[in-house]
């Protein structure tokens, strides 16, 4: 049997017990699934099978048959005076129609009478979720005012969900949030940790608390929550404090790792990561970071241009160029460099390496800074 048309037998078995603007609200939420599974072409025989076993099915299972003919007649009223496309994304190729609302009836009348509908436990159980729907509103409302930099308005909000649903974590953590862009550290701590306590699987809320503890100077707690929320989903701001609080305990190393991490992040704890770590790694490996370009002057002579593309400005460099002489003996050239370059700065240095005449010779000598030390 077409899987499409079972689906719709699920669903007439989901919404025995909600009312009309129910259903329309549940099938609005099922839209994708509907559309994911229903897309191929089938006949109304087949459509009538479906029907068919789907009710019997209801009937065996104790749930009251006449609710799909109930369900029918709302797909064919909702579907009165709608564009042609309107149910299109939830039954393609199978819409609603009168003639299936009576070939149900004639279903239904063949099968035992009675059934459970369970409108009464549907309306008990959605009951708290329309209760707290408001709350909800009003934390979406909150986040996008702190997205603004609306930290009071935000603040509000937050208080307000909670006063009207207590267990929600997200909206602790909306509070927590707040008060930490307004530097307020010791306040927001305990609003993560009842975030956490009602759902300590959500990776925000351990960055967080971690980033809390950072700042309250609790190296050991703030490293704990850090790794925990790393576990869960890495993310460059974890990353990032991880390197810093490394980098304090003298674990230069580690603290690399996780500044590399978090620096492939084109976001602003990425790029913290990514100056922390040019600071970190250029004194010890300079060649890597700043870059060198070989050329001729009109005379021949070889001039070396050097550039620094990282955020950092560097002084004390050493320059070196290694090349063969005239008789095939590896020699090198060094060049001490004594100004600061600064962040995107480039500077041409006279090597008084030439003349030269031959431009494939200049593509035999190899160039690079071996020695730097940071400006600042």
């Amino acid at each position: 049997m077409e899987r499409g048309m079972v689906l719709q037998g699920a669903i007439v078995a989901t919404g025995l017990a909600v009312r009309d603007s129910d259903y329309a609200t549940l099938l609005m939420g099922g839209a994708q699934l509907a559309a994911g599974l229903v897309t191929q072409k089938y006949g109304r025989d087949a459509e009538r099978e479906s029907d068919l076993y789907g009710m019997r099915y209801m009937s065996q299972a104790g749930y009251d048959p006449q609710a799909a003919v109930s369900l029918q007649e709302v797909f064919v009223r909702l579907s009165e005076g709608r564009s042609k496309s309107w149910l299109s994304g939830l039954f393609a190729s199978h819409p609603p129609s009168a003639e299936r609302v009576e070939n149900n009836k004639k279903t239904a009348a063949a099968l035992p009478p009675g059934g459970e509908r369970y409108r009464q436990r549907y309306q008990q159980k959605i009951a708290h979720i329309k209760r707290a729907q408001p709350a909800y509103a009003a934390h979406d409302e909150g986040r996008k005012a702190l997205g603004k930099g609306e930290v009071e308005k935000a603040i509000s909000l937050a208080k307000k969900a909670i006063r009207i649903e207590p267990q929600e974590a997200q909206f602790h953590a909306l509070l927590g949030d707040a008060q930490f862009e307004q530097k307020r550290y010791r306040e927001a701590l305990p609003h993560y940790q009842r975030a956490i306590q009602r759902h300590d699987a959500f990776f925000h809320y351990y960055v967080q608390r971690g980033m809390t503890y950072q700042e309250l100077g609790n190296q050991s707690a703030a490293r704990a929550d850090l790794d925990r929320s790393m576990k869960l989903l890495p993310t460059a701001t974890a990353a990032n404090a991880l390197g810093q609080i490394a980098l304090a305990a003298g674990n230069s190393d580690q603290a690399l790792n996780y500044f590399q991490f978090a620096a492939n992040s084109d976001s602003v704890p990425g790029r913290q990561a990514g100056k922390s770590l040019v600071r970190l790694d250029l004194p010890r490996r300079p060649y890597k970071y700043l870059t060198t370009r070989l050329a001729l002057d009109s005379r021949g002579y070889v001039v070396a241009q050097v550039s620094n593309p990282t955020p950092v400005s560097v002084r004390d460099l050493r320059l070196v160029i290694q090349y063969t002489d005239a008789r095939g003996r590896t020699r090198q050239s060094a060049h001490a460099i004594r100004r600061i370059l600064r962040s995107q700065e480039a500077i041409t240095i006279r090597t008084g390496l030439g003349p030269i005449r031959d431009q494939n010779l200049l593509r035999q000598l190899r160039a690079g800074i071996d020695r730097a030390s940071l400006a600042q």
